[in-house]
């Protein structure tokens, strides 16, 4: 990585940092927080775990700091949903949930990651999914930003779907994949459980559809609410 890139880094965080000092009392809770969203979204597991940024931290010890982190647009809240049943806001889980970044080049910047990994670079798989998820929850909240956004996952994490979302009466189970490789157990697991009438999965694949199942490329998904809005009928 090369020295001016570096420094850029550096500048950036500590511009936040000084923004956080003066707005909120509680900056070192924020700092905390803000500082633990790349690691957080880094694991198998992406749910925001508060013992995973400090040894015995609690939800109530963080609730002033996180509280205005989301008011302010820094972070983005996905609530985990028990059941992908209309309403979803009848079935959110609120104390279970992943951190997101607004924007892609932010957490590409917390990260320290240069530009160039993205390019042919065959060992950089891993975080490439996080990247993708990110890319993918600012396209869908830039699209509609009146539309909720949950993710579903089981309650021992086997299976998860990276985003529910309702459009008119209908749960659309929205699958992420960072390459061209769409295999999936955990698409497979939600379709046994709940049969959906829509699936929508975002890859580097071309645009298809099959008896309601899309494939759309990851650059598409600002798009979406234009495919779902001729394929359903209002009201459907």
């Amino acid at each position: 990585m090369c020295k001016s890139y570096t420094i850029f880094l550096i500048c950036n965080e500590n511009s936040y940092y000084a923004d956080f000092a003066k707005n909120i009392k509680a900056i070192a809770k924020v700092r905390t927080i803000w500082d633990s969203v790349p690691a957080q979204l880094a694991k198998e597991n992406k749910r925001f775990l508060y013992s995973d940024m400090k040894q015995g931290s609690r939800g109530r010890e963080y609730e002033t700091a996180l509280q205005w982190l989301k008011d302010t647009g820094l972070v983005y809240m996905l609530n985990r949903v028990s059941l992908p049943k209309t309403p979803l806001i009848a079935y959110r889980e609120l104390s279970i949930f992943k951190l997101y970044m607004p924007d892609i080049g932010l957490l590409s910047a917390r990260t320290g990651l240069n530009p160039k990994v993205y390019i042919g670079n065959d060992t950089f798989t891993h975080y490439k999914g996080v990247l993708a998820e990110q890319f993918v929850l600012q396209e869908l909240l830039a699209a509609n930003d009146t539309a909720p956004v949950y993710y579903w996952a089981t309650e021992k994490n086997t299976a998860e779907i990276e985003f529910i979302l309702q459009y008119e009466n209908a749960i659309i189970p929205t699958e992420v994949k960072s390459g061209k490789n769409i295999r999936s157990e955990s698409l497979k697991m939600y379709k046994k459980l709940f049969e959906p009438k829509t699936v929508i999965r975002s890859s580097l694949n071309e645009y298809s559809c099959n008896n309601g199942n899309y494939e759309i490329p990851l650059y598409m998904m600002g798009k979406l609410y234009e495919f779902l809005s001729s394929a359903f009928e209002p009201g459907e």
